[in-house]
């Protein structure tokens, strides 16, 4: 196998799954190997970035001082609310599967958002947006609405600890506009937005 000279324009793809057929999602997702980097195209629905590299200015906008070491994308902010993001484009499916390490270093707090229509100084005119709250124990999914941030649930009791790594799975729904939150795969709560 040689993926160099693996190259594909325009593939068709055909799959049945018999043994998972009460699952309630499937996801999938695309991925190219360019350069020693593996990259996804956000333009098509897809998000990839294992930290390789430096942060690409051209997809990834924040505030606060990010760094990436060890495959790690780490936020050296030492209070208050941090933030990083990136546009997908979320029209290419019905649900959609964000999953990420989360890991507190220093700071208070930090979100992810998603279906988000623009980023200006880290307030989100619409979207969504899940808020961990290191101080407070808690997780928020909210929905922003020209500027109107709205919590829909608040999750308590949710500890962190500094240094250690997260596996947090946000899924997304949007034909039911159900939203799930998981650590470890552990769900830990829930919300319908229609």
């Amino acid at each position: 196998w040689n993926e160099d000279r693996w190259l594909s324009s325009d593939t068709v793809l055909s799959f049945v799954d018999m043994d998972d057929v009460d699952l309630y999602q499937r996801f999938y997702q695309i991925l190219d190997f360019m350069d020693g980097v593996w990259t996804a195209n956000p333009h098509h629905g897809f998000l990839c970035d294992n930290f390789d590299q430096t942060l690409d200015a051209s997809r990834w906008h924040h505030n606060g001082y990010w760094t990436v070491f060890d495959h790690k994308c780490r936020n050296m902010l030492a209070s208050g609310h941090s933030w990083l993001s990136t546009e997908v484009d979320c029209s290419r499916s019905n649900a959609y599967l964000f999953d990420f390490y989360l890991c507190f270093i220093e700071g208070e707090s930090c979100s992810f958002c998603f279906n988000v229509d623009a980023v200006s100084l880290g307030q989100i005119r619409n979207g969504y947006k899940v808020v961990f709250d290191k101080t407070g124990n808690t997780i928020s999914i909210c929905r922003v609405e020209q500027d109107v941030c709205r919590v829909l649930v608040q999750i308590p009791h949710i500890y962190h600890t500094f240094s250690q790594n997260y596996l947090y799975r946000i899924l997304w729904d949007k034909v039911t506009g159900r939203i799930q939150v998981y650590r470890h795969g552990t769900c830990l709560g829930e919300v319908e937005d229609p």
